[in-house]
């Protein structure tokens, strides 16, 4: 879908480009291309962006670089226009991408922050365990994204499973025994669908 609104926009900008063949310049043609793969990298992604890059040379070539209507080039300088300007268009889709994934990065961060000041504001003034366990779930489950079950030991070191949570019992006094982290995606039992910390 992108690919084909980004196509469609090329094909738009360099109809509204043609008339001005002569009295525009082809540097500033250039620039309007690269603007629409900038465009396209923030809005769409890489895969996008690098097409939109191709998209936009190939229809430079064939719109604006003498012989028009083909994609041979008459003039040797226009052969390195169009590699410089493939590469520039690719190296700004990339960082492009790269200021996008920072800036989702800094918001999740700034979320995590917020919700452990919510967590801290929540838990200054509970003094019930069973509050605490409550709380505790309650926040932490849509930070990650889980089902949050709490096991604690007893006097005599021995876990009580909650009844509200199915739990598998061996795996968590295995993990518990060992201080060591169990179940998805770690070195034991890894295909289990539950982690035990």
């Amino acid at each position: 879908k992108g690919m084909a609104l980004m196509l469609a926009a090329a094909l738009a900008l360099t109809t509204l480009l043609w008339p001005f063949t002569g009295r525009f310049d082809n540097s500033n043609v250039v620039m309007l291309y690269l603007l629409l793969v900038m465009l396209a990298s923030a809005v769409f992604g890489r895969a996008v962006g690098i097409f939109t890059s191709v998209v936009t040379v190939a229809l430079f070539d064939f719109a604006f670089v003498e012989p028009r209507f083909s994609f041979s080039v008459r003039d040797v300088q226009y052969l390195a226009t169009l590699a410089v300007m493939l590469v520039v268009s690719t190296v700004i889709s990339q960082l492009t991408l790269y200021l996008k994934n920072r800036a989702r990065v800094a918001h999740q961060r700034e979320q995590r922050a917020i919700a452990l000041f919510d967590f801290a504001k929540a838990m200054s003034g509970l003094l019930e365990q069973d509050e605490i366990l409550h709380q505790s779930r309650k926040l932490m489950q849509p930070e990650f994204q889980a089902d949050i079950a709490f096991v604690l030991p007893n006097e005599q070191e021995q876990l009580q499973f909650p009844h509200d949570h199915h739990v598998d019992a061996a795996l968590a006094e295995w993990a518990y025994k060992n201080r060591q982290e169990a179940g998805l995606h770690t070195h034991t039992l890894p295909e289990h669908p539950s982690l035990y910390l």
